[in-house]
């Protein structure tokens, strides 16, 4: 609607207040994230602090309801519900007012429900209380500040989610090498149908592929505790529509694991290639 109004708006800014279970929230910056992806527009939310006098928001919905109110008491309409109110909102349109007005059935909302749902889940923030304005950069990454300015120092980056895009650009625009591996497919498991890794041939610095809870990744050892039977690998980052990328991640995923989901020891390091500086298996 907006766009049609407006077609050279270039950004949405979002002003609210700061509840948490309304605005201020992970899903909220989830969305807010996929907001030129899912809309075909930038959006930026900023929040008011609480105990903030009334605004424009609050003054718009003390002026319908009086307006309401007083269409009521002249005889004009007769509102019960929802739906007599839309009605008599569209004749105020068509007088001449300048407010326009939507309606959402139950439908509208669960459709949303569901696609939001769908989304990949994202992760807390924390802090959520004092953030005051949020600046999308992909759909994995956010700028938030605590201040009421918007300058380089106020801006913090914040990660929501785990995955990258596959050609990500971080927030001073440089292009974050991805991993392009195949799809491993159910007839592809034999090809992982190794013995295990002997430690001896486990060194650090080594790249390696291995499978953790059911999901298919490629990083290179850290560390080796030969007592427990583990190692450590830095691993790389899931990207890509169907996760057949890898980002090298701007900060490190180490995780202790079991020496037998590791599947293989590359050969060699992978390496960037390209313009986009993607780094191919060999």
């Amino acid at each position: 609607m907006l766009q049609s109004t407006y077609p050279s708006i270039k950004t949405i800014h979002y002003l609210t207040d700061s509840p948490t279970s309304q605005y201020r929230n992970k899903t909220i910056f989830k969305i807010l994230a996929d907001h030129n992806e899912d809309f075909g527009i930038a959006g930026r939310w900023n929040y008011l602090e609480s105990g903030h006098d009334k605004g424009p928001c609050d003054g718009l919905g003390a002026s319908i309801k009086r307006a309401a109110y007083t269409a009521i008491c002249q005889g004009k309409c007769f509102i019960q519900n929802v739906e007599d109110l839309y009605a008599w909102s569209k004749q105020t349109e068509e007088s001449g007012s300048k407010i326009k007005y939507l309606y959402y059935i139950q439908a509208d909302v669960d459709m949303s429900s569901e696609i939001i749902q769908q989304k990949e889940k994202p992760i807390l923030i924390s802090g959520t209380f004092k953030l005051y304005a949020i600046v999308p950069i992909n759909s994995c990454t956010i700028l938030t500040r605590e201040t009421l300015c918007y300058c380089n120092g106020c801006l913090q980056e914040q990660v929501i989610c785990k995955r990258q895009d596959e050609e990500d650009i971080d927030k001073n625009g440089t292009l974050v090498p991805t991993l392009e591996v195949a799809a491993v497919t159910s007839d592809q498991k034999e090809m992982f149908e190794y013995e295990r890794i002997q430690y001896s041939e486990i060194q650090p610095s080594h790249w390696v592929s291995a499978v953790y809870e059911q999901n298919f990744y490629f990083g290179h050892i850290v560390a080796i505790d030969i007592d427990d039977d583990e190692v450590e690998p830095n691993f790389l980052e899931k990207s890509g529509k169907y996760g057949k990328a890898f980002n090298i991640p701007s900060r490190e995923d180490k995780l202790w694991i079991k020496r037998e989901i590791l599947l293989t020891i590359l050969e060699k390091e992978p390496r960037p290639v390209g313009k986009a500086q993607k780094i191919k298996r060999t």
